[in-house]
């Protein structure tokens, strides 16, 4: 009994987990569509082109560190979490070093265009990290 128990709260805890990320997901894509609505607005066609490019870029970017990232080093360390040999904490720096490899491969005109686009470009990165990162989850398990 104790066992089909633990099973149900397993399947009902990764149930949420998925509804949460596709929520998530969804958020972050609308966000990015009024990104490039906004950007359709602008007069100045090439700065239109550029901030579409940028956002293309940023969302190839993020996918590629995402996925660079869960290759090397995420999956040893998730599994070392599990076991009690690692703290989540080292976990969640992975997301630090991601937006800094993000950044790092930006060029410096699309950093500076999506500074000036968006309020918080910061946050958007994380956001897109978090989500690309979700997507891969969900490609994988």
């Amino acid at each position: 009994m104790s066992e089909v128990l633990n099973e149900f709260i397993v399947s009902l805890a990764v149930g949420l987990v998925t509804l949460l990320s596709s929520y998530i997901i969804y958020y972050i894509r609308k966000a990015t569509l009024k990104i490039i609505v906004e950007t359709e607005k602008l007069d100045n066609e090439e700065q239109r082109i550029l901030v579409q490019t940028a956002v293309e870029r940023l969302e190839d970017v993020t996918t590629k560190t995402v996925w660079s990232i869960e290759q090397r080093t995420a999956k040893e360390l998730r599994e070392n979490v599990k076991t009690g040999k690692t703290s989540r904490k080292e976990l969640k720096q992975l997301s630090e070093v991601a937006y800094q490899d993000i950044l790092d491969q930006m060029k410096p005109e699309y950093i500076q265009v999506l500074e000036e686009t968006l309020v918080d470009m910061e946050g958007y990165i994380k956001n897109t990290i978090e989500a690309k990162l979700l997507e891969m989850k969900e490609e994988l398990y």
